[in-house]
């Protein structure tokens, strides 16, 4: 039997912890939020309400590493306060619902709702302060190898003088372009000796179209102008972006930076505008780098992503949050024994090579194009040190059925297997090739 939607929002409320997690808590909102956005008033306004206070927590965390960098925090913010307030307020609507008329219920959320706005105004008014960012930048704080958390929750590992880094991309908000020190610094010295070809010196103009990458597109701009390298930096927000054309005349090649996880919708506004507006004032090319970590059913960036192939105007595509990784990526000496690994369209798998995932469900193979999940892994090979791409690919051929499918069985996609499971960003591959797994073969005896 299927949960009634004030039980899903109470007991989802009820098991976070004291004192509250900022990643536990935007994961119970997340099941809150989904929850409530399929069905109809008053609970689509809890959905809104979620949205703002999870809105709001990006900016917190942000904060939060920002307070850190400059050493002006020792611990973290006790967001208890302000949930227990929403704990008890959804508990007290779950109750009057049994017996009260829906216009009382509707007021009683519409208090919700404006409690909900009070504690994202608290929570935004700590929005980071770009300046102290950048200057935790380049003063080298913190000190990311005397971390004990970090260490603690190792996942990608960067060896960089002998020193090593431990970093887990989830602890902190990496996929909002917060970049470690450490890392940017890296980068930009990879630029100096030609480790990668990608860098905002192709570029004229950078349009930031996230406030949250600001810090590290601002370090790097900082870092490109020491060389003499003038370009021109555009921040656009929720607000200004559907009022302003922020390209100059004279741009020829624009770099749009677009980091929003949620829908989508940012780049969808964008591809509207260079469709519309923007294409009249210049004819050069248009580049997008996005977060490719995005649910499949948000079809919105694959749709966008076609069209700007088609029109010759894609260039990159990798995630900001990836960017600190490639300055570890180099040719590989000792291809054949990881050909597997790496092999794309024309040779050796690149970041901005694209695949195929098909998808089986039954007899039916959905394909759709999607990026590649990049991440860095370190490995000895012939006992020399090489960094080497960790993939998260589905298998691109269609596969026969196994004996239990023909009876009728489910069929599964075919991943490859990371540390974990399933493989993610985050792991290291420790193999010559990627065993293909089946996560039906927990049911059954017969591999495929």
């Amino acid at each position: 039997m299927q949960k009634d939607i004030k039980e899903i929002i109470y007991e989802s409320f009820s098991k976070l912890k004291r004192p509250i997690d900022i990643h536990v808590l935007d994961s119970t909102l997340s099941i809150v939020e989904g929850a409530c956005y399929k069905e109809h008033d008053p609970f689509f306004r809890l959905g809104s309400c979620c949205t703002k206070i999870r809105e709001s927590l990006q900016s917190l965390n942000g904060r939060l590493f920002t307070d850190w960098a400059s050493n002006r925090l020792n611990e973290p913010i006790d967001l208890t306060p302000y949930i227990e307030k929403l704990t008890y307020a959804v508990d007290e609507i779950r109750k009057k619902s049994r017996n009260e008329t829906p216009r009382k219920i509707m007021d009683d959320f519409g208090r919700l709702f404006t409690m909900a706005s009070d504690i994202k105004e608290i929570i935004s008014s700590a929005h980071p302060l770009r300046e102290s960012f950048v200057n935790a930048i380049k003063e080298g704080r913190p000190d990311l190898s005397k971390y004990s958390e970090l260490q603690h929750s190792m996942k990608i590992i960067f060896k960089e003088n002998d020193k090593i880094f431990h970093w887990n991309p989830w602890i902190l908000p990496t996929e909002c372009g917060w970049i470690m020190p450490q890392i940017a610094k890296c980068i930009v010295k990879s630029i100096d000796e030609g480790y990668y070809k990608i860098g905002f010196g192709d570029f004229d103009t950078v349009l930031v179209v996230s406030a949250t990458a600001l810090p590290f597109v601002v370090f790097f701009m900082d870092e490109l102008h020491k060389k003499g390298q003038t370009k021109s930096l555009i921040e656009v927000d929720n607000v200004t972006l559907e009022n302003v054309n922020p390209f100059p005349q004279t741009t020829e090649r624009i770099l749009v930076l677009d980091e929003a996880i949620q829908t989508g919708n940012h780049l969808q506004r964008v591809k509207n505008k260079i469709e519309t507006e923007w294409k009249k004032t210049f004819s050069g090319a248009i580049s997008l780098i996005y977060n490719d970590m995005v649910p499949p059913e948000l079809d919105v960036r694959y749709d966008l992503i076609n069209d700007l192939i088609e029109k010759d105007k894609l260039i990159y595509l990798f995630k900001i949050s990836t960017l600190y990784l490639l300055y570890k990526i180099r040719e590989i000496k000792d291809k054949e024994e990881i050909l597997t690994l790496l092999w794309g369209k024309q040779g050796p798998l690149k970041i901005t090579d694209m695949i195929m995932i098909k998808e089986r469900y039954g007899d039916e193979i959905l394909e759709k194009p999607n990026c590649v999940g990049v991440g860095v892994g370190y490995k000895e090979i012939n006992n020399e040190s090489t960094n080497i791409l960790c993939l998260r690919i589905y298998v691109k051929e269609k596969l026969p059925k196994t004996e239990l499918e023909k009876k009728g069985f489910p069929s599964f996609p075919r991943v490859y297997e990371g540390k974990y499971g399933e493989m993610a960003l985050t792991d290291i591959i420790e193999e010559k090739e990627p065993r293909i797994i089946d996560n039906a073969e927990k049911i059954r005896e017969e591999k495929p």
